[in-house]
């Protein structure tokens, strides 16, 4: 009859980057006066909302102005930090 007790501890947290959707998988050939827009990028995460930010797009120049990469890179940011990136490049060419 005698009583016992015990008492435990869970700890969870959130360790699980966002996902990128949207990100085109292959680079993109572009005629110099058809460069296509940005594309746009949402993210899914399990457990928070999630921030996106982007485009930040970095050119490369080629061999004349109008040749040029153009990567367009974006950041997604969980409510715990956990981040993800992802990028596509455009590639620009005077045809």
């Amino acid at each position: 009859g005698n009583p016992s007790s015990a008492t435990y501890r869970l700890t969870f947290s959130d360790t699980t980057p966002p996902t990128l959707v949207g990100i085109p998988s292959n680079r993109i050939l572009a005629p110099c006066n058809a460069v296509p827009a940005a594309a746009v990028v949402t993210a899914t995460d399990d457990c928070s909302e999630v921030t996106v930010s982007g485009p930040f797009e970095e050119r490369t120049n080629g061999s004349c102005p109008n040749n040029y990469l153009l990567t367009r890179r974006y950041v997604a940011v969980d409510a715990c930090g956990n981040r993800a990136e992802g990028e596509y490049d455009v590639l620009v060419s005077d045809t």
